[in-house]
């Protein structure tokens, strides 16, 4: 039963402000303040838009994981994940001309006070500029691309069983779309917070990736990477296909530098490996078909055992032996043609 009150406009759009904006505790209240508005509004209820609440509401990952339907626990050890130690690296390094800004910018009297959060985006921004600008993938048919400020929205329900919508801004978003508004094609998510504030960032990195997560409902992989930083601060994310959130341990700038561009350069790679840039015939591509045994060569997820490593390599045997019968190849431009080519394996110049 609705309670009818003679409203205007004003009051209405009070009401509706009033119910986006209840703190957790005071969300009891949303159904009582949406019974006011049925008594006015001509609109049938299942045209009216949905209640919505920031991205930033959560009060912890934990907190954003339960209500977005996410497997996580950050006092299990099989919740975090990093890159696999048997699987060597090549340290990796900005190119010069980006190290000497960024070594720059943080050393200046000038910025040594700033500490907000459009300092840090600056710090990212010539971080991603450069790793993108070291990837090989520039014969490719859907190259890597970059945007800011993605809206991004997914429907939850409340603990009271209310459906509502959760709405934000990502920092970055990196995929293959050709605009903000195509979610279901982004492949990593970036986040970036004020100084000393990376750690209060990963609800709302989750929030991100979970909505990316549910756009691509249609896809071969769902799978997600994230990013979130301070600018000293570097913390990585991945939620897999059945929506178990992976978080990193946290790395800083000035003394594990290395380890942080690998990362990056190791989540660019893997991303494109999960993409349309490998080809256009998914089910003919055996990298896309076995992309979560791919990722287990490349990432160490949780308290993996030797047991699972020793069938791991017997499987990755197997799939070499099936890959040279299979003739993989890619989808790539020439000279403005799209054109087939056997497969190779993406990298760095540096």
């Amino acid at each position: 039963m609705s309670i009818s009150l003679d409203l205007d406009e004003e009051q209405i759009a009070a009401l509706q402000l009033l119910s986006d904006n209840l703190p957790p505790n005071l969300r009891c209240l949303v159904p009582i303040i949406e019974s006011i508005r049925e008594g006015y509004s001509d609109v049938p209820p299942h045209k009216r838009p949905l209640p919505t609440r920031p991205a930033t509401d959560f009060e912890g990952t934990v907190a954003a994981a339960k209500a977005l339907g996410v497997d996580y626990n950050p006092n299990d050890a099989s919740y975090i994940f990093n890159l696999e130690s048997e699987n060597p690296q090549v340290p990796r390094k900005l190119s010069d001309n980006f190290a000497s800004v960024i070594k720059t910018l943080k050393t200046s009297e000038y910025v040594t006070a700033r500490q907000d959060e459009s300092f840090c985006r600056t710090v990212l921004d010539l971080i991603i500029a450069d790793r993108l600008l070291q990837l090989q993938d520039r014969d490719a048919h859907c190259r890597l691309q970059v945007a800011t400020e993605v809206p991004v929205s997914i429907r939850i329900k409340d603990i009271y069983g209310n459906e509502e919508m959760v709405k934000g801004r990502a920092d970055w978003a990196l995929g293959y779309g050709p605009n903000k508004t195509n979610t279901g094609t982004v492949l990593l998510v970036v986040e970036a917070k004020p100084h000393d504030s990376a750690s209060i960032g990963m609800p709302q990195l989750l929030v991100y990736m979970a909505a990316v997560h549910n756009a691509r409902a249609t896809r071969m992989n769902r799978s997600v990477f994230g990013m979130l930083s301070d600018g000293q601060d570097f913390r990585f994310a991945f939620l897999n296909e059945e929506k178990k959130f992976f978080t990193s341990l946290p790395f800083l700038w000035a003394p594990q530098q290395s380890t942080i561009i690998t990362y990056i350069d190791t989540m660019l790679i893997d991303a494109i490996e999960s993409s349309p840039h490998t080809t256009l015939q998914k089910r003919n591509n055996r990298t896309l078909c076995r992309y979560s045994q791919y990722l287990g060569r490349q990432w160490k997820f949780g308290d993996e055992s030797d047991d699972e490593g020793a069938e791991g390599e017997e499987q990755q045997e197997e799939d070499d032996d099936d890959d040279e019968d299979d003739g993989m190849v890619d989808v790539v431009n020439i000279g403005g043609r799209v054109t087939l080519r056997f497969r190779r394996r993406l990298s760095f110049t540096g």
